[in-house]
């Protein structure tokens, strides 16, 4: 069974197809200054008219959580989580249990979008969130021990961004500061909102809501700050601290069953862990890792895929050159680990590519080739060309 890619590519081909938005004849120009969360207001009331010149202020930065990669389960980080519990020790499953871990919240993670470029020049989706914006790190309500704890997540008015078409140049002075921008109101058409919404999940449509509502008469908007005749911005003081879960995701190639789970807990073992559990998720059937470390967290699905979560202040170039290396360690250790331990035992040889990332212009720091170089992905682009311009936009992505 190849691993599909289908519903992953779908959820970024909608940020991808913003750059292809035409551009809105310009209406009045509100000079005043708005709030991000009345603007949203204003515009899907209708007080606000697309082609409307605005201009906001808030905090812009590059990232959001624009993806869900395949590995993701909110209700991993919770206390207390039924699912299947594997114990390597005794060797015995518990199936359907309450059982009490001890993890890390299990944060959303974030995402910086790659930059397009055209005959007219190289643009960047960013996003503008309200002054109070701290962060990427959801607050949760206190742990109820029921089964599912994906509904704790805090979702507020700061934590709800508005997407700014903003040139590349431009974001480099800007982004992760306190702007105010002028720009053009621009609406989403059907085909790009439907792209975004198809597998939208409830936290993402919460947090998309102050510019994307699929039941509303007016579905979607965003902030054109293309052209410079109808946009200005001005950059404040930086942003001082911007915490986020991010992550790597990616497959063995050619593994289509559970045959060397034991391989897998093996290979994290050697990860500082003395012993190493698993639970396996109800509701999506994500296996979550516990293992001793304090800075990973360790996620697979489908068999095959994989996924590496830790937090990090995006903002403190140490820590973020600290938990990016050791990230990109951790992973390449476990690569490594795998393969030797499946070679023990079996003439196969288990190649692992990543597919998915929360910055593409690092996707070559964990593999050469970079993200989407596989057979299976080859062959899901094969059957679905209409996805092939959004897998290259990923690929192609520039520091």
């Amino acid at each position: 069974m190849a691993i599909p890619f289908i519903s992953e590519l779908l959820e970024l081909k909608g940020f991808y197809e913003l750059f292809k938005l035409g551009y809105t004849k310009t209406r009045k120009w509100l000079k005043d200054p708005i709030r991000v969360e009345k603007l949203s207001d204003d515009v899907f009331s209708s007080r606000i008219e697309f082609g409307k010149i605005v201009t906001v202020e808030g905090k812009l930065s590059r990232y959001a959580t624009t993806f869900r990669p395949k590995t993701y389960d909110p209700s991993i980080g919770a206390p207390t989580i039924r699912g299947n519990y594997y114990d390597p020790k005794s060797g015995l499953t518990l199936v359907g249990a309450n059982v009490k871990i001890q993890s890390r919240t299990f944060q959303y993670p974030a995402q910086a979008l790659p930059s397009f470029e055209d005959d007219a020049g190289r643009y960047c989706v960013a996003f503008l969130y309200s002054n109070d914006f701290y962060g990427l790190i959801l607050e949760q309500t206190p742990p109820t021990g029921q089964p599912s704890e994906m509904n704790r997540f805090i979702i507020e008015a700061k934590n709800r961004p508005i997407p700014v078409l903003v040139p590349e140049d431009t974001l480099v002075n800007i982004a992760e500061k306190e702007v105010t921008i002028t720009g053009v109101i621009t609406v989403l058409p059907e085909p790009l909102v439907t792209a975004i919404t198809k597998t939208l999940c409830p936290i993402r449509e919460s947090i998309y809501y102050h510019f994307l509502r699929a039941s509303s008469s007016i579905p979607g908007f965003c902030i054109d700050c293309r052209r410079v005749e109808s946009s200005d911005v001005n950059a404040k003081r930086a942003i001082k601290e911007l915490r986020s879960a991010i992550f790597v995701e990616g497959h063995f190639e050619g593994i289509i069953d559970d045959r060397y789970s034991k391989e897998y807990s093996t290979s994290l073992q050697g990860k500082g862990s003395s012993s190493v559990g698993t639970l396996t998720s109800q509701e999506t059937g994500v296996v979550a890792y516990h293992t001793e470390d304090k800075y990973i967290s360790v996620t697979h699905a489908d068999f095959a895929t994989f996924g590496f979560y830790i937090e990090v202040d995006l903002l403190d170039s140490r820590d973020y050159s600290r938990k990016l290396k050791y990230l990109r360690q951790y992973y390449k250790d476990f690569r490594r680990n795998v393969r030797n331990n499946i070679r023990k035992t079996s003439s196969f040889e288990a190649r692992f590519k990543p597919d998915f990332l929360f910055d593409y212009r690092k996707q070559y720091a964990f593999h050469p080739d970079g993200v989407l170089a596989s057979a299976s992905a080859e062959e899901t682009l094969h059957k679905n060309p209409d996805l092939k311009e959004t897998a290259d936009w990923l690929k192609n992505a520039k520091n």
